[in-house]
């Protein structure tokens, strides 16, 4: 083979595995690892399993209680996916309240919550009404305002009464619900 030749067919050879690389370069390897970026900011990036969070009063009391057998946190939103969660939301002088579902949904680091399947809401020996108790398959707290609310059926139980309304504020600071449509109730005498 003539010196020509050779010569030609290395430089073939070289922009060959240039534009190889170049390729490679600017279309498969950023590519990939763009997509990759993109997909790691809506993963899951970290778990906790049995979690239990309790914040006290200035006098060393409970005043709110979470616990979680299993947590899933994405750093899209800030937000927390809660396996079984079970809340208790303590007022002074007043019956706590407490709030329990299959999943929820904590955005923002909790700063609204979104309770969902099964949902039991429930307030315990409160001395004037007795045991206040809803069911609902979702309903939204924001803890800075102690306030919840669901634009789902709910079923309100109390003593002997049993209400069904379409959608429902709760605000649990002032022991006050609020059903908001097609409210119906009745009334069950119990039996001696």
């Amino acid at each position: 083979m003539s010196r020509t030749k050779l010569t030609f067919w290395i430089i073939i050879l070289f922009a060959t595995i240039a534009s190889s690389l170049w390729y490679f370069n600017a279309y498969i390897f950023k590519t990939n690892f763009s997509v990759k970026v993109d997909i790691l900011k809506h993963s899951i990036d970290a778990t906790i399993t049995d979690l239990s969070v309790k914040e006290y009063d200035i006098n060393g009391n409970i005043e709110n209680f979470l616990e979680a057998p299993f947590v899933k946190h994405n750093p899209k939103q800030n937000t927390h996916i809660l396996t079984n969660p079970h809340i208790l939301i303590k007022e002074e002088n007043k019956s706590p309240w407490e709030i329990s579902a299959q999943e929820a949904v904590s955005i923002n680091g909790g700063k609204k919550v979104t309770f969902n399947k099964d949902v039991v809401v429930l307030q315990k020996n409160n001395n004037n009404t007795g045991e206040i108790c809803l069911f609902t398959k979702e309903i939204t707290y924001i803890p800075k305002d102690k306030c919840a609310f669901t634009l789902s059926n709910v079923k309100l139980q109390q003593a002997n009464n049993t209400i069904e309304a379409t959608g429902l504020k709760a605000y649990l600071a002032e022991n006050r619900v609020q059903l908001l449509n097609n409210a119906r109730g009745h009334y069950e005498q119990k039996h001696v």
